[in-house]
């Protein structure tokens, strides 16, 4: 959810260790699971966008995740 937020918010500062986190993470579950989790999350932004607004998910997610985007 948080890298779909990244592209369509415009962020310019994303905390590079919850990259690496999902890095390891996908080589634990596998390439597919962790394939089909950030679409879970990209969706879950999409439909929330489609629903509240664009700016509204936007202030959210910097509202809800300070310590892993900033504008």
């Amino acid at each position: 959810m948080l890298s779909r937020a990244q592209f369509q918010c415009g962020f310019s500062q994303y905390k590079q260790s919850m990259l690496d986190d999902a890095k390891r993470c996908a080589g634990i579950v596998g390439s597919e699971a962790a394939n089909n989790q950030v679409a879970s999350g990209m969706k879950i932004f999409d439909d929330n966008e489609g629903k509240r607004g664009r700016a509204v998910m936007c202030k959210s997610m910097l509202d809800n995740f300070p310590e892993f985007v900033r504008k």
